[in-house]
């Protein structure tokens, strides 16, 4: 009987502790509950006085019907199963049959040969063909076909070819002779100067890089390399991609990198240099986000990241530490002002915006100058708000004296 006494004193002691456990928890979680209600993807406390760095009041999320106006609809769902999570930025896979030559992705599709590609489509809108006429001297070798995801590789020889399956395209066409590009006949352009110009394909617009340009009609020659990339948006925080696009044009913008979570908890990496410029991740995990910068020149210092809520929610990053070579990094002002790296001398800034209701934002960086650099986002490790450690304190105050009191000897016990 004296075992079972204390066994169910014992049960009594611990009944009470995970209630006064539970009280607490639950009135921390309530206070973590309203603070982040009450930041809900606000502008860092240093930014006060600035449109919460978006340039707008209100933000949606991705939807597919987003995604098929940008240029594609995205993979159907398999029937029979759950809609998936969409990718909180556009972006696609290429599957490649070598037999016809074909490419295939979920925004861009086209055909390839020894002297050019084809029917290169966005979104099932035709945008140009390009043949390549080889250089005298070209050296005869096989055709290398690499596919990785959202990019397509190719290297014949005549050409060498990169291109994006996403609805930027980011497209890169290399050769030591010149390049032909073939527009459908309403296309129009508008030419910046004999190295840049931009064009207008129905719904789509986006610019052509090139060396001493000259338009025939809808054909678009250039001397040598040519690089296309357009201006459509790949999520609802991608509110600047007008701009983002035609710094990639003037090279001020070096690589962009978009990380998505898929719905295993996997990250889906998809990095585009459109220059010199590497990056390379370090860590893609919950509350981190670091990656290594690696470049040459003075062109491209502006880096964007596209990044999935689930590595970082967008309604935490007032809470972000973010750094460059361990230095805390200070906002800019605007989308100008990041994408011009030398108006601050040699400081780095960073512009950041949000998508509230997907909790998905688009960082931009500014370097001073390359070399390698370490650029990190890390969400600082959450401890119990402070309600929770005084409920857990007043209640074993409150256990311990019981507890002795229901242990403690009774005086007919005492010899």
């Amino acid at each position: 009987m004296a075992l079972t006494s204390r066994v169910q004193s014992w049960l009594i002691v611990a009944l009470l502790l995970i209630a006064a456990t539970a009280s607490a928890s639950a009135q921390g979680q309530g206070e973590a509950s309203q603070n982040t209600t009450s930041s809900g993807g606000n502008a860092r406390p240093d930014d006060a006085g600035k449109p919460d760095q978006t340039g707008r009041p209100d933000q949606t999320n991705p939807t597919a019907e987003n995604n098929a106006a940008a240029g594609g609809s995205g993979r159907p769902t398999s029937p029979g199963k759950s809609e998936e999570r969409a990718p909180a930025t556009a972006t696609g896979r290429f599957e490649v049959a070598h037999q016809d030559q074909h490419v295939t992705g979920d925004y861009v599709s086209f055909d390839y040969a020894d002297d050019g590609i084809s029917n290169f489509t966005v979104g099932g809108h035709l945008l140009f063909s390009a043949t390549v006429a080889p250089a005298l001297d070209a050296v005869a070798k096989g055709t290398r076909v690499k596919t990785h995801g959202a990019t397509f590789d190719i290297e014949t020889t005549n050409y060498s070819l990169s291109a994006h399956d996403n609805p930027v395209i980011a497209t890169h066409l290399d050769t030591a002779g010149s390049v032909r590009l073939q527009f459908p006949a309403h296309a129009t352009f508008d030419f910046v100067n004999n190295e840049r110009a931009r064009f207008h394909v129905g719904d789509l617009q986006g610019q052509v890089r090139g060396s001493a340009l000259t338009l025939d009609g809808a054909a678009l020659s250039s001397a040598d390399n040519v690089f296309i990339v357009l201006d459509t948006p790949r999520a609802a925080f991608d509110i600047h991609r007008s701009a983002i696009s035609e710094a990639v044009a003037t090279r001020q913008v070096g690589a962009e990198a978009t990380f998505n979570v898929a719905d295993d908890g996997t990250v889906a990496q998809d990095i585009v240099s459109y220059g010199t410029v590497n990056v390379r991740t370090i860590s893609a995990k919950s509350g981190n986000l670091t990656v290594e910068i690696d470049g040459e020149g003075i062109d491209g210092r502006v880096v964007v990241l596209n990044v999935d809520g689930r590595i970082v929610a967008a309604a935490h990053t007032d809470k972000v530490t973010i750094t460059l070579d361990g230095q805390t990094l200070a906002p800019a002002n605007d989308i100008t002002d990041i994408l011009n790296p030398d108006d601050d001398g040699l400081v780095p800034e960073y512009y950041l915006v949000r998508d509230a209701s997907m909790d998905d934002f688009q960082l931009l960086v500014s370097l001073p100058h390359y070399s390698v650099h370490t650029l990190s986002l890390v969400l600082p490790t959450v401890l119990p708000p402070p309600s929770v450690v005084l409920g857990f304190v007043l209640g074993t105050l409150l256990i311990v004296p019981a507890a002795f009191a229901l242990f403690r000897p009774s005086k007919s016990g005492r010899r």
